[in-house]
């Protein structure tokens, strides 16, 4: 139980962290989960997937300025592909409020999938929060060129 672990360790980012996922996916309170991730955020800031899963969270809201503070942060603090694959789903989700917000999606979701192709077609076939711009050209297009660049690659591989 992560309260447990909460009462054992009251600086357990880990334990907010996933306490604030149950709220979030399991039962759908978008804000309870903000508030465990702030404290998650609180204990170790400079862990980046916690900012961006916090920022996530903001754009499912429709927050702006928190997620795409977020977001900022967290590029700051790293450039890997999952890092950017992850603020890409910050920024298609404030896309359904602002479609503008979709083209900083694409160009972050296409650096990721320049970076680990493997990564991009493994979570953008179901992630929810890429889910808005999934009818997008550009995100089609990426997608279309890492299938076909996957294909290619595996025709290569003798069996």
């Amino acid at each position: 139980d992560f309260q447990a672990a909460l009462r054992f360790d009251p600086q357990s980012f880990d334990a907010f962290n996933n306490i604030a996922n149950v709220y979030a996916e399991g039962l759908g309170e978008t804000e309870k989960a903000i508030e465990y991730m702030d404290q998650a955020v609180a204990c170790n800031s400079i862990n980046p997937q916690l900012r961006a899963a916090r920022g996530v969270l903001h754009a499912r809201l429709g927050n702006a300025p928190s997620a795409i503070a977020d977001a900022q942060a967290v590029l700051r603090m790293d450039q890997s592909a999952d890092t950017q694959y992850r603020v890409a789903g910050i920024y298609a989700q404030l896309s359904k409020s602002k479609p503008g917000y979709a083209k900083t999606a694409i160009g972050l979701l296409a650096s990721a999938a320049f970076k680990d192709p493997g990564l991009f077609i493994r979570l953008s076939a179901t992630d929810p929060d890429i889910a808005p711009i999934k009818n997008d050209a550009g995100f089609q297009a990426i997608f279309s060129a890492i299938s076909d660049l996957k294909s290619a690659n595996s025709e290569k591989i003798p069996k």
